[in-house]
């Protein structure tokens, strides 16, 4: 079966026209096989590396001069022209292996409290109910006190649940672990994905103490929007709060960085446009907050029946219509291109692919990703002395998984594989590639960039 954007991938000819118009040796020189370009109405020429992230214009003037040789330099460091005998599917299959097998970066994304004040119409959690003992929360520390020596980076990123619902846990082995990095030399980052509604003047002033210097807050909308998808617990409106929140956040002065996040399905796009306006609007000037569109996906739970979920391709394409808004509406930073909206090249798809990275549950159980927290996706659990007993055939498992794509021949020819390097671990887990990645949304984004900012400025 074809791939779904194998038709408007396929570069090869453009790739020709290209090599011809710059007129590169043959014997020294071969056309990046990750450029995507795109053809302006006055002959201009865009092109995306998908390897290198590079992006350039060649204006019409350019293409017609006979002086390119002076620019090939520029051309092969931003990875549109590369050496004749670089073998790029190998250069991102040993990326990948090098990142995955770094020893020397540890993330913990810990869950302190299984529970939650509220009650999302699309969540995919059960809620135990448990918060984290003593023991365990001491057993994290000691694991981290036995690899401090061996790490660069020490990331602590809490997650529930809403993990603010345990916040001393989250405060004391937050503290302990910046503690163990500085007295080594370590890098230490920590964060929070937080729904936000305990996240007061107060005890945000006592997370940033401790090195908390990164929030994940999610709002769906506009408060007609957002109180239907996420509710208290005991039913109760909760966006007011919430945004009176992440306002009070703004007035500090700390390096944080904030990401707010919006899930939208087909139902909740209609009103999209009035909530990124009034989020530009106080927001918009602050480069600490960023704005995060995501479709909401089945999960399979009781919940989320009810949802009318958007088409892969239908939501990548929302979410590439309203990025562009939002940038239009921020005043087209170029920040904001180059970091949203061109697609950045990964070396793995996400933190499950880590071999330093660990999802902790409230009682000590392992996994590698936050979306399959299920008994049977459990890879073992972690000792009281600080020490991790592993499943290793699940483990084993997870990694070939992981790998997969190395041997899909599908994935090997995709023009998008430096940006997603296979894709979803738990999707490919379940048989699934789960693409996502629209040739059209980069294209359009290069299109408006060349008519908003460059035609404009007249650069």
């Amino acid at each position: 079966m074809p791939h779904r954007n194998q038709e408007k991938c396929n570069n090869s000819l453009d790739n020709m026209t290209f090599a011809k118009v710059l007129r590169i040796d043959p014997y020294k020189y071969k056309v990046s096989r990750y450029n995507i370009y795109k053809k302006t109405s006055d002959k201009a020429l865009l092109i995306f590396n998908t390897k290198t992230g590079a992006f350039s214009i060649l204006t019409s003037q350019f293409i017609n001069t006979e002086d390119k040789e002076r620019y090939l330099a520029d051309f092969v460091k931003n990875g549109y022209i590369i050496e004749k005998e670089r073998n790029e599917r190998g250069e991102v299959i040993e990326n990948f292996k090098k990142v995955t097998d770094d020893k020397t970066i540890m993330r913990l994304i810990i869950l302190p409290a299984e529970m939650c004040n509220f009650r999302c119409i699309y969540c995919y959690e059960t809620f135990s109910g448990r918060k984290m003992p003593n023991e365990i929360a001491t057993a994290i520390v000691k694991f981290v006190y036995r690899h401090i020596k061996e790490l660069k980076t020490l990331e602590i990123s809490w997650f529930g649940g809403e993990p603010l619902l345990a916040t001393e846990t989250v405060v004391s082995i937050t503290q302990e672990c910046q503690r163990l990095a500085r007295a080594n030399g370590v890098k230490f980052l920590a964060d929070v994905t937080t729904n936000g509604y305990l996240l007061t003047p107060k005890l945000y002033q006592n997370l940033i103490a401790v090195g908390i210097t990164g929030y994940q807050v999610t709002i769906d909308g506009i408060a007609e929007v957002h109180n239907q998808y996420r509710k208290l617990k005991k039913g109760g409106d909760t966006f007011q709060r919430i945004w009176k929140n992440l306002c009070a956040l703004k007035k500090l002065n700390d390096e944080i960085y904030v990401i707010v996040r919006t899930n939208f399905d087909q139902n909740s796009t209609y009103k999209l446009d009035e909530w990124i306006n009034l989020y530009s609007l106080e927001f918009g000037n602050d480069r600490r907050f960023r704005l995060l569109l995501r479709p909401i996906f089945r999960s399979g739970s009781e919940r989320d029946r009810q949802l009318k979920i958007c088409p892969l391709e239908k939501a990548a394409k929302f979410e590439s219509e309203f990025l562009l808004y939002l940038w239009e509406k921020l005043g087209f930073p170029d920040s904001y291109f180059y970091e949203v909206l061109l697609p950045s090249p990964k070396a793995v798809y996400c933190y499950g692919g880590l071999s330093g990275c660990w999802v902790i549950g409230a009682n000590g159980k392992l996994w590698k990703c936050t979306v399959a927290l299920d008994e049977n996706s459990s890879l073992g659990y972690l000792e009281e002395n600080g020490t991790l007993n592993i499943n290793h055939q699940k483990l084993s498992e997870w990694q070939s998984d992981m790998e997969s794509w190395i041997y899909d021949d599908e994935c090997q020819e995709c023009i998008f594989l430096p940006l997603c390097v296979g894709g979803c671990i738990l999707s490919r887990k379940k048989g699934k590639k789960g693409c996502y990645i629209l040739h059209q949304s980069i294209t359009r984004a290069m299109e408006m960039y060349y008519t908003k900012k460059y035609l404009k400025g007249g650069e």
